[in-house]
């Protein structure tokens, strides 16, 4: 896994390398030339001469006033724009303004239109204004500057430097105005903010340039996980292994009408190589699917649920799935809290268990429950509104956590996944082929398949690995469906193995 720096662990890697003997203005050196020679082979890759280069009055806008100085030594149409008071500028940023007017560099300055005009015939702008290190609205000229990021031609590529200005490092969200960039060029390791949905939005595609610093060993907020971390967890069987052990996936789910959600997180088991499933749902889901069920056995859940009557429904499971299109009315709530009550197995409750949930908050055996909420799921779970989870995915999977002691999957781009004293883990992906209806249910039986083998929390981790390296060998935007997804996921084990 990757550290996923906050603002703080930013500042102390840094600080850590001064220690270490690292001059400040070393670092902004090897940052803009860093950032530079990514700039450069994007230019020469596209046939780009021109580059402006917008500094603010920070280390941002050194390292910025350093890539220009790179790229005029390229070869390249370098200028420089300055926002701010050139008389507040860091000691570093001022050194590196020097530096650039040392070899003729032109440092221009003046108001929001003027910006504007310069901009204009750009084929390249970079953002310098702000990085990691801003944690307030941004207001006054440096939003006019902003607004001049936003009304630029269509054909105008935009790059930022560490992280696009007014994008909270820690968090993702806005800081009032935000740069919105094709790419994003971040210094010596991932941004936790740029690892959620609104930061992904205004970083476009993000590349790591390293600064010759090693980062210390810090308590770290979250992490980002690689693919070698899926390669770790997966095992080739034996060659004489048998279905029995492999392990059996209960998927309690589904009603007429909503049945295709335990199809496909029964699918999605077994793809992910669960030896058996068997979907337990109501004799009319049962009925409805006939013909459908080839390699998923089922019992038939006669209702009142009684205490032995639910142990003898899950007798014989390894794992259990809980929810997908279960329904929410009398005799599916009774179903959900007998099976949560009753079952000692891995748990993965997902849709409408954890609708049930965010009423009953009851959790038996937490240590063995992973929950999947999508964000709108989450937010009934925390009493708070979809838009305050999305705001800070970071705080709300953490609190889901601490209100629950479970395992918690929130979706989304970069999936995150927490669990009680473990730091949250993010997922590397965020793909369109997983916007579509089911996908989630799919994820779910992966899971709960993975479960069968690994600790919950590194089953729920490899799962959302899984899950989204399948959409993402999809290759498309849109038109995907989730059966296709469960079946990439075969072939996406097999590459690894």
């Amino acid at each position: 896994m990757i550290p996923l720096l906050t603002r703080s662990e930013s500042r102390q890697v840094d600080a850590h390398a001064i220690e270490k003997g690292a001059p400040s203005i070393v670092l902004m050196e090897n940052a803009g030339r860093g950032a530079a020679e990514g700039i450069s082979e994007f230019m020469r890759a596209r046939g780009k001469k021109c580059v402006v280069v917008v500094c603010g009055i920070g280390n941002n806008g050194g390292d910025g006033f350093v890539a220009a100085r790179h790229l005029r030594l390229a070869g390249f149409d370098a200028r420089t724009w300055l926002v701010g008071d050139w008389t507040r500028m860091s000691k570093d940023a001022r050194l590196a303004l020097d530096m650039w007017v040392a070899m003729s560099g032109i440092v221009e300055k003046g108001e929001a239109p003027a910006l504007a005009e310069a901009l204009e015939g750009a084929d390249v702008v970079v953002d310098a204004l702000f990085g990691t290190g801003l944690d307030r609205p941004i207001a006054g000229e440096f939003a006019e500057a902003i607004a001049c990021f936003h009304g630029l031609p269509e054909a105008t590529i935009v790059i930022a430097l560490d992280l696009p200005s007014g994008i909270d490092a820690d968090t993702g969200a806005s800081l009032g105005h935000a740069v919105a960039a094709h790419h994003t060029i971040t210094f010596a390791a991932h941004k936790r903010g740029l690892l959620t949905p609104n930061g992904l939005r205004h970083a476009g595609t993000i590349a790591v340039a390293h600064i010759g610093t090693a980062l210390p060993s810090l308590p770290e907020s979250a992490t980002l996980l690689e693919d070698r971390d899926l390669v770790a967890w997966l095992r080739p069987r034996a060659r004489d292994v048998h279905k029995t052990q492999v392990g059996h996936v209960g998927i309690v789910a589904g009603r007429p009408g909503t049945s295709g959600a335990a199809l496909l997180a029964s699918r999605g088991a077994m793809r992910a190589g669960a030896g058996l499933a068997t979907l337990v749902t109501f004799p009319e889901t049962i009925a409805a699917l006939q013909g459908q069920l080839l390699e998923v056995m089922s019992r038939p859940v006669i209702s009142p649920i009684e205490s032995p009557k639910a142990r003898e429904l899950l007798a014989g499971f390894r794992s259990i799935v809980l929810g997908p299109g279960l329904g929410l009315d009398l005799y599916a709530a009774e179903l959900i809290d007998a099976v949560i009550e009753e079952s000692d197995v891995p748990l993965v409750l997902d849709a409408d268990a954890l609708t049930r949930l965010s009423i009953t908050r009851a959790v038996h055996d937490p240590e063995r429950v992973v929950l999947t909420p999508h964000p709108g799921e989450a937010a009934r779970l925390l009493g708070i509104t979809t838009a305050e989870v999305e705001h800070d995915r970071f705080a709300a999977v953490s609190a889901i956590v601490s209100r629950t002691a479970c395992t918690v999957v929130l979706k989304g781009a970069h999936t995150l996944i927490a669990a009680p004293d473990r730091a949250p883990v993010a997922s590397p992906f965020a793909t369109p082929a997983l916007a579509t209806a089911g996908s989630g249910d799919v994820l779910a039986g992966i899971i709960a398949a993975l479960a069968l083998e690994l600790p919950v929390f590194e089953a729920a981790c490899a799962g959302v690995l899984l899950h989204a390296s399948a959409g993402a060998r999809l290759k498309r935007d849109r038109g995907v469906l989730a059966h296709e997804i469960a079946d990439a996921v075969a072939f996406e084990i097999a590459d690894r193995l």
